[in-house]
C-alpha cells in the first residue's frame, strides 16, 4: 500500500513539475482544477455516500484535468464504490489537505509572477525575431541569385522562410500565449506575423456554436491556412484551394503527427516533453518529403535555471518510482502504470543534455532508438525495393529468432505474433528481464515477497514487465547499427521459449480482458444515452430517416468533444424539446459525425490461440 502510494505521489509531482515548465499558467490552472475536483470528489462522498474507485482514480491520474471535455468524460464513465467500505473520516481529511495544498502552490506562483514580464514571452519574441532576420537574409541573397524569380514568387519564398510551426504539450499554455499574443507582437521586429497567427488546441477554445474566440481555428483548417501548398486540398491544376492565411500557428500535439507541412521552415518546442520521440514527431511535420527548403530550424525551450538541475528532479521522482516498484518485486506497483527504469530514463536524460548542446542527432536519422511508426513503415519499404531480400523474407519459417549484442537498452526479448489466423493484425510484446535471470549473470534471485500481486506475468516463477506497446517494442528489437552483427547464444535460445510463453499467456490475457463477443459494443456515456432517449421520444417535427440515423450513429459512442456539445444542447433552458431535436439531428453533418463500421465478433482464446511470427533477444556484452 504505501509503495502504491509513492509512485501516485510521483506520478503526480512529475504532472504538475511538466507544466510549471510549460508555463506558469498552465501549472496554476493544474493546481486549482485538480483542487476543485478534489472537492467534488469530496462532495460526492458527503451527499451520496460514493467514493470513486481504484481503477477510475488511476485514470483520474493519467488525465490532463485541465481537459474539460476529458474530465466530464471521466465523470461519465467513472465506477464508484459505496463510502461507507472506507475509513471515511481520514480520507476526507487526506482530501482536504492536498485540496489546501494545491491552491497554496496555485496561490504562490501567481503571487511571484504577478506584474512580471514572463520571460518565456522574451524569449519567443527573440526566437521569432532571429527567424525573420534570418528570411530577410535568404530574401536578399535569392533576389541576387535567382535574378528570373518574379516578385510574387520572392515574397512567397520568404513568407515560407517565416512560417514557424511552435508546439506545446498542454493546451493551458496555448491558451496563456493567445490571451498575450498581443503583448508578444507587439515588438516592432515581429511585425510580419502580425494578423496572420492561428491556434489550435483540440479540445478547443472554439466549441460549436459559442465561445468563438479570435484566432482559435480548427485542426483542418490550420493546416490549409499555413501550409495549403502541401497540407491543403488542391483543384483540378493542382493550385492550393486554401488561402495562404497563416505564418505562425501554434498548437499542441494533436498536429504533431499525419500532416504535412513541411511549406514551414520552423519548428519550435515551447516546452520540453519527457519523450524525445515526441520531438521527433514534431521535427517530422515539416522534414518531410516535399519541402521546398534546402534546411530547415528547429528551436527547442529549455528551463532557464540550468537543464541539469531540472533533469535531476526528475530523476529522484523516477528513482523513487523505481523503488516502489522494486519494494513489491520486478514489475508494477500499480496496474497500467509501469515501474520506472533507470537505463531508460537515463538514456532518455542524454539525449536531452545533447539536444541542448546543439547536438541534431535526435531529428537527422542517425539515433535509431527513437523512431516512429512511419519511420519503420519507410525501413520495411526501403528492405523490399530489394526483390531479393522480398523473396527471402516472404520464404522465412513462421517462430525465426535472432539476437545482437547492445549495452544501450535494457536485455531482454521482443516478441512479435499473430493471433489465430490474423496474420495483418500483429501484436508485439517486449519483455526486460530482472539481473538475475540473464544468462550469464551471478546476481542471486531476490527473496519472495509476499506483496506481490499474484496476477502479474511470470518468467521461470519471477514477476516481469511486459510491455505491450508496439512502438517501445519495435525499437527495442531495432539492432543500434545496420552493421550489428546477429549474436544468440545456446543459453538465450533455452530462456525465448520461456519468455515466449509469457508473452503468450500475456497476449491472450489482454484480449480476452477487451472481449467483445457482441460486436463494437461501445461504452455509451450517460449523457448520449439521455439524447438517444430524447430523439427517441420528440421526432415529431424532424425526418425520420434522419431522427434514425442520428441515434444510429450516437449508439456507436462518441468523442468527449461530441459529449460535450451534446451536454450543451440538452441542458440550454432556452431551448424547446422540439429545438433541441432539430439541433441533435443538425450536428450530426455539422461535426463530420458517422457510424463506425461494426468490428467482427470476437470470443475467448487461449495462449495456444497466440502464434508466434519472430523474436529478437537484445543481450548484454559478456
Amino acid at each position: 500500500q504505501r509503495a502504491a502510494e509513492v509512485q501516485v505521489s510521483g506520478l503526480l509531482r512529475t504532472g504538475l513539475l511538466k507544466r510549471l515548465e510549460s508555463s506558469t499558467q498552465a501549472f496554476i490552472l493544474t493546481c486549482r482544477k485538480m483542487a476543485s475536483t478534489l472537492e467534488g470528489l469530496l462532495d460526492l462522498i458527503s451527499t451520496q455516500g460514493q467514493v470513486a474507485s481504484g481503477d477510475s482514480l488511476r485514470d483520474w491520474i493519467k488525465l490532463d484535468v485541465t481537459d474539460d471535455l476529458a474530465f466530464d468524460s471521466w465523470k461519465d464513465l467513472a465506477d464508484y464504490n459505496p463510502a461507507d467500505t472506507y475509513n471515511i473520516e481520514a480520507l476526507s481529511s487526506d482530501i482536504e489537505n492536498d485540496m489546501h495544498l494545491l491552491r497554496s502552490l496555485a496561490s504562490t506562483i501567481e503571487t511571484a509572477t504577478a506584474n512580471v514580464t514572463d520571460p518565456k514571452f522574451t524569449a519567443l519574441s527573440d526566437m521569432l525575431a532571429s527567424i525573420l532576420d534570418q528570411a530577410s537574409t535568404d530574401e536578399r541573397t535569392r533576389e541576387l541569385q535567382h535574378p528570373e524569380l518574379t516578385a510574387a514568387q520572392l515574397a512567397q519564398a520568404s513568407r515560407d522562410d517565416r512560417k514557424t510551426l511552435a508546439f506545446s504539450y498542454f493546451a493551458d499554455t496555448i491558451d496563456y500565449l493567445q490571451d498575450n499574443i498581443d503583448q508578444i507582437l507587439a515588438d516592432p521586429r515581429l511585425a510580419a506575423y502580425r494578423g496572420r497567427v492561428a491556434f489550435v488546441t483540440g479540445s478547443g477554445r472554439k466549441k460549436a456554436g459559442k465561445d468563438h474566440r479570435p484566432l482559435s481555428v480548427e485542426q483542418d483548417e490550420a493546416v490549409a491556412g499555413f501550409a495549403p501548398r502541401t497540407g491543403a486540398a488542391k483543384d483540378a491544376d493542382g493550385r492550393p484551394l486554401a488561402e495562404d492565411a497563416y505564418d505562425l500557428l501554434f498548437t499542441t500535439d494533436v498536429l504533431s503527427q499525419g500532416v504535412n507541412l513541411q511549406q514551414a521552415r520552423n519548428v519550435a518546442s515551447i516546452d520540453l516533453p519527457w519523450n524525445p520521440q515526441i520531438l521527433v514527431q514534431r521535427h517530422g511535420r515539416i522534414d518531410r518529403i516535399g519541402s521546398p527548403h534546402s534546411r530547415i530550424y528547429v528551436w527547442c525551450f529549455f528551463p532557464d535555471t540550468g537543464l541539469d538541475q531540472w533533469l535531476r528532479l526528475e530523476e529522484r521522482l523516477h528513482l523513487k518510482l523505481a523503488k516502489a516498484a522494486a519494494s513489491v518485486g520486478h514489475g508494477r506497483v500499480l496496474p497500467g502504470v509501469a515501474a520506472s527504469d533507470e537505463r531508460v530514463f537515463n538514456a532518455r536524460a542524454e539525449k536531452i543534455r545533447a539536444l541542448e548542446a546543439g547536438d541534431a542527432t535526435l531529428f537527422t536519422g542517425r539515433d535509431t532508438s527513437l523512431m516512429s511508426g512511419e519511420e519503420f513503415r519507410a525501413m520495411l519499404r526501403k528492405a523490399v525495393e530489394n526483390a531479393s531480400l522480398e523473396r527471402a523474407l516472404e520464404n522465412m519459417p513462421w517462430s525465426i529468432g535472432s539476437g545482437f549484442t547492445t549495452d544501450d537498452r535494457p536485455p531482454g526479448y521482443v516478441f512479435c505474433a499473430r493471433i489465430l489466423n490474423k496474420p495483418d493484425e500483429p501484436v508485439f510484446r517486449y519483455i526486460p528481464l530482472p539481473a538475475h535471470l540473464i544468462p550469464g549473470a551471478t546476481m542471486a534471485r531476490p527473496l519472495p515477497n509476499e506483496d506481490v500481486d499474484d496476477t502479474a506475468p511470470t518468467l521461470r516463477g519471477t514477476p516481469v514487465d511486459v510491455i505491450d506497446q508496439s512502438l517501445t517494442s519495435l525499437t527495442m528489437a531495432n539492432p543500434p547499427k545496420p552493421e550489428t552483427s546477429a549474436h544468440l547464444p545456446p543459453e538465450w535460445v533455452d530462456l525465448a521459449y520461456d519468455a515466449w510463453e509469457t508473452a503468450q499467456q500475456s497476449i491472450a490475457d489482454m484480449w480476452n480482458e477487451t472481449l467483445d463477443t457482441q460486436g463494437n459494443q461501445p461504452n455509451i456515456t450517460p449523457i448520449i444515452r439521455k439524447a438517444i432517449e430524447h430523439l427517441t421520444q420528440h421526432n415529431s417535427r424532424v425526418n425520420t430517416d434522419d431522427a434514425d440515423r442520428a441515434i444510429k450513429i450516437y449508439k456507436r459512442g462518441q468523442s468527449s468533444r461530441v459529449t460535450s456539445v451534446i451536454r450543451e444542447i440538452l441542458n440550454d433552458e432556452q431551448m424547446t424539446s422540439d429545438n433541441k431535436t432539430a439541433r441533435l439531428v443538425e450536428i450530426i453533418d455539422e461535426l463530420g459525425l458517422t457510424a463506425p463500421e461494426a468490428k467482427e465478433r470476437r470470443y475467448p482464446i487461449t495462449p495456444d490461440d497466440v502464434h508466434l511470427i519472430a523474436w529478437m533477444a537484445i543481450i548484454p556484452p559478456s
